[in-house]
């Protein structure tokens, strides 16, 4: 069984549209749609934000499912200046990375696995905008990549995410092959204010503090649609590589 791991509703929308689903279950620490995707056993999951989530999610489908792979995918913030909105980065080497004081300070790495990086890559050159890379995993929600300023010259990564090293790691302890696959939704030239303030951790609007924020702030109605753009150029390249991934597995 292929379990695919992603945080928020829009990161496994696609997969789910396009599974053919036997069975929904709704967890304390998840949503767990079990069934079949391109002629593969899939258990699709939807973990919520961040370490903690991420986490118990992790343990929760090793635990009571007959897991033999890991997908992690979603969206992630560029700090590569050459990423665009939309790009795809398949994740060799993932990095638990802190913020200490003005700078950061590494915390753990983990690798993904060789044949599935071979798989998901492919033999000839990979798609335009698709880039192997690694990717840093922090705990705290960024409202724009600008405020990472300088963690792409400290360590080499091109994106960041909050949820795939910490299920990499428990992959790796349970002996299961994991790769993580992340479409760029924000870059530094973006201004996608105030997202880390009306959401929650598991990517929930709150529409009070949204109300109050657009009222004071009439821009950000213009950065939510930006983001709504973003994510769906995302959301169609995240779909392409995942699916040209598992067609092999």
């Amino acid at each position: 069984m292929i379990a695919i791991m992603g945080a928020l509703d829009q990161e496994i929308l696609d997969i789910r549209r396009r599974m053919m689903v036997k069975e929904r279950v709704a967890e304390r620490h998840g949503k767990l749609y079990r069934g079949r995707f391109l002629d593969k056993e899939v258990l699709l999951v939807k973990t919520g934000m961040g370490k903690n989530r991420a986490e118990k999610a992790a343990r929760l489908i090793l635990e009571r499912y007959p897991v033999g792979s890991i997908i992690s995918l979603g969206f992630a913030g560029a700090v590569a200046p050459e990423l665009n909105i939309g790009d795809v980065v398949i994740c060799s080497r993932l990095y638990c990375l802190c913020r200490i004081g003005g700078g950061w300070r590494e915390e753990g790495r983990c690798h993904s696995n060789r044949r599935l990086l071979e798989l998901a890559a492919g033999r000839d050159a990979l798609p335009e905008g698709w880039h192997l890379g690694s990717s840093a995993s922090i705990l705290e929600l960024e409202s724009s990549t600008s405020r990472l300023a300088g963690l792409g010259e400290a360590f080499p990564v091109q994106i960041v995410d909050m949820e795939s090293y910490w299920i990499a790691s428990l992959a790796a302890a349970a002996n299961i092959p994991f790769i993580a696959i992340r479409s760029v939704s924000d870059t530094p030239r973006s201004t996608l204010k105030p997202f880390d303030e009306i959401f929650t951790p598991e990517g929930t609007l709150l529409f009070k503090k949204a109300a109050l924020a657009f009222l004071i702030h009439p821009r950000y109605l213009w950065n939510t649609y930006l983001l709504y753009q973003n994510v769906l150029l995302a959301r169609k390249n995240l779909l392409d590589c995942v699916s040209r991934l598992v067609r092999q597995m």
